[in-house]
């Protein structure tokens, strides 16, 4: 139960670009940022506080770093698969899809 004066159905939302570390699964982060909004996300949760994280999913994001055969450091930049994603779109109240 929430101590915070919302009324039933309200939240809060968090925008933090797209930056949530939330899981390994969900290439959304690359380091502080990213695992500092997940502490948010989680302190909230654990504060019954109907936050909200809010943010955007780019089909390319943070590149991937490996070494060549040559011990050189090399990047890539993965294109994202959302259908293999552990996520759902999200729908309004009607059950029609949003965006």
């Amino acid at each position: 139960m929430s101590r915070y004066r919302l009324r039933p159905g309200e939240h809060i939302a968090y925008f933090l670009h797209w930056r949530f570390g939330v899981h390994e699964s969900l290439p959304l982060f690359a380091g502080g940022l990213g695992i500092s909004g997940r502490d948010h996300l989680k302190a909230a949760s654990n504060m019954g506080l109907p936050l909200v994280g809010v943010g955007l999913m780019h089909r390319q994001g943070y590149f991937r770093q490996f070494l060549n055969h040559d011990g050189l450091q090399q990047e890539a930049y993965p294109e994202t698969r959302f259908f293999s994603l552990p996520i759902q779109r999200m729908r309004i109240q009607a059950g029609k899809r949003s965006g």
